[in-house]
């Protein structure tokens, strides 16, 4: 009888766990080094699972603009760049609140600052422009902001090249 494939992965991940964790037989804890690498290991697999789920939310939200490598692109900046220097709660303030307008007037106005007309053409995209929208109201992007981050500042370190990061469950 074939064991199923999801069956097999988690009873590899569990051999691999009590096998890093140092449990012998009689169920007794292996020496102190051996128990300070499943906290490590475990917090690289957490890492990796928010750099993956950062990348995903990228993709699909972000891409268009900043190029599928966050490197930019004629529309939008290089987010390895503008990230570098973030701490995780600027990069929050700015994705997800930040909404910048450019009024023909070339004043950066909130919504009560600007006329109905002028907020109008800015939407129909007859003059001005929108800098980038704020993903406040965008329910994926708001629950995943911090593997957003976690995935840009693994680009703008260069621990993370281009392309598709690899799963961890791989």
């Amino acid at each position: 009888m074939k064991t199923p494939r999801f069956g097999r992965l988690r009873l590899a991940g569990l051999a691999t766990v009590v096998l890093l964790w140092g449990v012998d037989a009689c169920g007794q804890g292996g020496s102190p080094s051996q128990n300070n690498v499943v906290p490590a290991i475990a917090q690289a697999i957490k890492q990796s699972n928010r750099v993956y789920l950062g990348w995903r939310v990228f993709q699909a939200n972000c891409a268009r603009c900043h190029g599928p490598d966050a490197t930019g692109t004629g529309k939008a900046p290089d987010l390895r760049v503008r990230v570098k220097p973030m701490s995780s709660a600027q990069f929050v303030g700015t994705v997800l609140r930040r909404y910048s307008w450019v009024l023909p007037s070339g004043e950066t106005q909130g919504e009560s600052g600007a006329p109905a007309s002028e907020i109008q053409a800015l939407v129909e995209r007859r003059s001005g422009e929108i800098v980038m929208p704020a993903w406040e109201s965008e329910p994926t992007v708001k629950a995943h902001i911090v593997d957003l981050y976690d995935y840009l500042q693994a680009r703008a370190s260069g621990a993370l090249g281009p392309g598709r990061p690899p799963w961890p469950g791989k």
